[in-house]
């Protein structure tokens, strides 16, 4: 059992490494179509990954020396069907008058390697029907080309990295792991019956787009960021800077540059967008419904940038000054010290118990009068009717749909 232990073991190894590559890009797709993510797709979809990651390296893993495949001699495909029958026949010790052997049988390679090979491709039969929604044909035709891939992944020697094929590729592989994709596609009626359907997860999404959630908010942020540091890149690279004098000062007013163009005018321009907030469908109001105006951008982000992000900047300056005071002067630096990290900790725990509640308001917003929200339009509620009565449309031509 250790040739199907240590491949599983690796993958789950690996798989918060792949999680952290594709996490951005879901839930981008996801805030981008529904305007919320449940929990339960999230599982899903996750457990689906871990899942074809594992099959993967089940068939890859181990990984041989070069050396070691280079000496090989043995044959590379074994192309007779049901071959695996004739091999359990001649080889295993079961008799069918003899229960003492039945369960001897179950231990024998004869038996556990094509039991295993059907098990392998069950849960990719139910993630089809179940998730994927697709019919017998479709789920026959799937299971039968992942089965392909795997095989000529193992004749191609994984691609040409080894000089010959390492394992067989085998056709009874092919029809055993379709069988098991089969009976994954009929097991699967459970789960439609435990779970709700994948139709049911989209219109809860829905229902819960309207509630702007700190992890959206914080997707955005990411993408804003991320455009920004290209465009900071790209100007840096084609020596675009038109700033002169000390790095400090120039690093300075390049960040205030930054800020004021992408966070103040290009809201002002774009009714409330940035490309994140575009993506991720939220979009800046008044309290009152209008657009914000210049100086509700500029108060809205002259606090977030201005006063809390560089607050741990504040808090290591003051720290360095700190020994140039003496008196009464050390005494009050000290205070406002204590009083820095205090609020620094005390806004890091608001962010915490935000991450958990479905509205994540902070001061700075209540002070600008600028809030987030929910920016999807009406072919989402087109697509995904809700069972429940919708609300009337808000002035701003968007609904909000019933929460759940």
């Amino acid at each position: 059992m250790g040739n199907y232990t240590a491949p599983i073991l690796t993958a789950v190894l690996v798989f918060p490494v792949l999680a952290a590559v594709i996490t951005l890009p879901y839930m981008l797709v996801q805030y981008k179509r529904f305007g919320a993510i449940p929990r339960l797709r999230t599982l899903i979809v996750y457990s689906f990954a871990l899942y074809m990651m594992t099959t993967y390296f089940l068939v890859i893993l181990p990984l041989p020396d070069r050396e070691e495949v280079a000496a090989m001699t043995g044959s590379r495909t074994q192309l007779i069907p049901f071959q695996f029958v004739r091999d359990f026949i001649r080889e295993s010790s079961f008799d069918l008058s003899e229960p003492s052997t039945w369960i001897g049988t179950l231990k024998e390679g004869v038996f556990l390697q094509p039991f295993c090979n059907l098990l392998m491709f069950v849960p990719l039969g139910i993630y089809l029907r179940y998730y994927f929604r697709l019919g017998l044909k479709k789920t026959v035709l799937f299971s039968f080309l992942w089965s392909l891939f795997f095989e000529l992944t193992q004749l191609t020697g994984l691609y040409g990295i080894y000089p010959r094929s390492y394992r067989l590729f085998d056709v009874d592989d092919l029809m055993v792991n379709t069988l098991g994709g089969v009976c994954g596609y009929f097991a699967a009626a459970l789960c439609m019956k435990l779970l709700p359907s994948r139709k049911e997860i989209d219109e809860q999404a829905v229902r819960l787009s309207d509630r702007v959630t700190l992890p959206r908010r914080l997707t955005a942020v990411l993408v804003d960021w991320f455009v920004i540091g290209g465009a900071v890149s790209i100007a840096s690279a084609f020596g675009l800077w038109l700033l002169h004098g000390d790095a400090l000062h120039t690093g300075v007013l390049s960040y205030l540059l930054i800020i004021f163009c992408y966070f103040v005018l290009l809201p002002l321009r774009t009714g409330g967008y940035t490309i994140g907030k575009r993506l991720v469908n939220i979009r800046l109001v008044h309290e009152d419904g209008r657009t914000p105006e210049l100086k509700d951008y500029l108060i809205r982000y002259g606090i977030l940038y201005g006063v809390i992000v560089p607050a741990p900047f504040y808090f290591l300056i003051l720290f360095g000054l700190l020994a140039s005071f003496g008196g009464i002067g050390a005494l009050a630096g000290i205070i406002l010290l204590m009083a820095v990290g205090i609020w620094l900790l005390a806004f890091c725990l608001r962010m915490c118990l935000a991450m958990f509640r479905h509205r994540s308001e902070f001061w700075y917003e209540r002070v600008s009068h600028v809030r987030n929200r929910n920016a999807l339009g009406e072919k989402m509620s087109v697509e995904f009717p809700l069972r429940g009565k919708m609300t009337p449309a808000r002035e701003s031509g968007r609904y909000a749909h019933r929460k759940a």
